[in-house]
């Protein structure tokens, strides 16, 4: 008779696991803090204002059980109208969480095959893109919990993504996002994601700089677009770059402290 193994998320209070933190997010609107942590477990802190005062009181009320595997990344989502958590561990395992009492509401285990290093939430919180030592971009469907789509056009594995609100398309009458992608040499790359996945648009920005456009510092590991889609984020070893989103043309540049990289200092 052979064996099965069962894993059954739990939550319980009012001890924070004792291990390192991996990665955190907002929750409930700002009123909770999320954290994952290398152990597999999530915990939620209360976030509360002292009135009067400038003092924020953040301490622990539920922790969420689950696997073993480190938590890589963790960000909000919505689960057919729930205002829930999503995290991906370090085997590519996917867990849903309701983001008020740290109840699991969804898991699958190993549903990408890659490590995964982020995930960032499409279509109203309803999909989650997500990368890591992989070329491509996965969008998962957090109900069903399945790959809806790859994203392709990378030629090297990618270090960063983000995300932008909606915009108008083309065709005027489908909403997009906007996606931001970012691989180990450096290329950057802009999608457009309709919320029904008929409209998937990339455009390749690498230019070099004779060519009057940016080729972002070997070694860019961080990019953040800007909510109104016209200002572009690059952390770089030694410095942070404000970049046009239309041009890529350099807005400003800040020089890590002497001596120091930002990597290092963060």
């Amino acid at each position: 008779m052979s064996s099965i193994e069962i894993t059954v998320p739990l939550a319980f209070c009012p001890r924070p696991p004792e291990y390192r933190i991996s990665c955190c997010t907002f929750a409930q609107k700002g009123k909770a803090l999320a954290t994952g942590f290398s152990s597999g477990e999530i915990c939620l802190w209360s976030v509360q204002e002292t009135p009067g005062s400038e003092t924020i009181n953040i301490f622990p009320r539920v922790v969420g059980c689950g696997g073993c595997s480190p938590v890589i990344d963790i960000c909000r989502v919505n689960f057919d109208g729930l205002a829930a958590l999503a995290h991906v561990t370090a085997d590519g395992s996917f867990y849903i969480w309701d983001s008020s009492d740290a109840r699991c509401i969804n898991y699958c285990a190993q549903l990408i095959t890659f490590s995964p290093l982020k995930i960032v939430p499409l279509v109203d919180g309803r999909v989650v893109a997500c990368i890591g030592n992989s070329n491509e971009i996965v969008l998962i469907d957090i109900v069903t919990l399945e790959i809806c789509m790859i994203l392709s056009g990378h030629t090297a594995p990618l270090v960063s993504l983000s995300q932008n609100e909606v915009h108008q398309s083309i065709d005027a009458e489908k909403l997009e996002r906007v996606l931001l992608s970012l691989d180990e040499s450096s290329v950057m790359r802009i999608w457009y994601v309709s919320d029904d996945y008929s409209s998937i648009r990339g455009s390749r920005k690498q230019k070099k700089f004779c060519e009057g456009s940016v080729q972002l510092t070997a070694g860019t590991r961080q990019i953040e677009i800007s909510d109104d889609k016209r200002i572009i984020f690059a952390l770089e070893p030694n410095a942070l770059r404000i970049l046009a989103a239309s041009s890529f043309n350099i807005i400003l540049e800040v020089p890590s402290p002497e001596s120091h990289s930002f990597f290092h200092s963060m």
